[in-house]
């Protein structure tokens, strides 16, 4: 097996999960990790500069039932998710070249997906571990880029700080308990309102 079947092997492996492997991989050595490493950053390389030339807009239209069935959930994913930082980017950037834009008006993508990350948080019908990983990804994105507008920041904490407002109601007006599992709630509905 040359170099490139055994990307494409891993990438196999990685995309169907469910795939029987009846071998456990044994944990490779730091040399080789560092080789992975390296594979990974000019496999994203490309794909990066791949999708420069891309539309951002059905790139993220694409990409994103991706995002919530595959890197959402993903234990220790490290880079993968910067990919959908690269595409917001690259809206921000065609954005700057028009000349009414404003300095720090957000992408409309960018906004788009942490709006559609916030409905993920406080959709009580999906799993907690979901919500909670979707939590985690808005507080890292609004927080790394560059492109975020004060105005979006303030809004993201308005709509998290309304939901746990909601709960709280709830809790204290004792239609809940401490031990109920949020996905039986209709907080959701609460926050819209």
């Amino acid at each position: 097996m040359d170099e490139d079947d055994s990307i494409i092997a891993t990438a196999t492996s990685i995309s169907n999960p469910n795939a029987k492997n009846d071998k456990k991989r044994p944990r490779a050595p730091s040399i080789e990790a560092d080789e992975y490493a390296d594979k990974l950053d000019s496999l994203l390389l490309i794909l990066f500069n791949y999708l420069s030339d891309c539309d951002p807009n059905l790139t993220y239209e694409l990409l994103k039932p991706v995002f919530d069935n595959s890197i959402l959930l993903t234990h220790k994913s490290k880079f993968t998710q910067f990919i959908f930082l690269h595409i917001c980017g690259l809206d921000a950037e065609q954005r700057q070249r028009k000349p009414q834009h404003e300095l720090g008006c957000t992408s409309p993508i960018f906004q788009r997906f942490i709006s559609h990350l916030i409905g993920l948080v406080t959709n009580t019908n999906l799993p907690p571990i979901q919500r909670q990983c979707a939590s985690s990804y808005v507080a890292s994105f609004v927080s790394r880029t560059k492109f975020t507008s004060i105005e979006l920041v303030c809004q993201t904490t308005a709509a998290l700080l309304s939901f746990c407002e909601a709960f709280m109601d709830l809790l204290n007006n004792n239609q809940i308990s401490p031990s109920t599992s949020s996905s039986s709630l209709n907080i959701q509905q609460q926050v819209s309102e």
